[in-house]
């Protein structure tokens, strides 16, 4: 599961997303800032499982043990001209 932090959303929409979908069994949750660059990642099913990456990182895929990962500096590089402005 993945959300896009927006300039709308709140910390209490974060905070209520991310309980809502971890009762409901979602083993991952990424918010996307794109604003600030950063991506929230929490493993539920880990102990630690809250990390922050930037956009200068390949991210992991907890879901797929590591295997899969999102290059969000490629992904940015494309998406960029969205944000040069704000």
């Amino acid at each position: 599961m993945r959300n896009l932090f927006g300039h709308k959303l709140t910390q209490a929409d974060r905070t209520l997303k991310l309980t809502k979908y971890k009762r409901a069994g979602v083993r991952e949750y990424w918010i996307i800032d794109p604003i600030h660059k950063r991506v929230f990642v929490y493993e539920f099913e880990k102990e630690d499982g809250y990390r922050i990456y930037s956009f200068e990182d390949s991210v992991p895929v907890g879901i797929y043990g590591g295997d899969c990962v999102v290059d969000f500096a490629q992904i940015y590089e494309e998406i960029r001209f969205l944000y040069d402005t704000m």
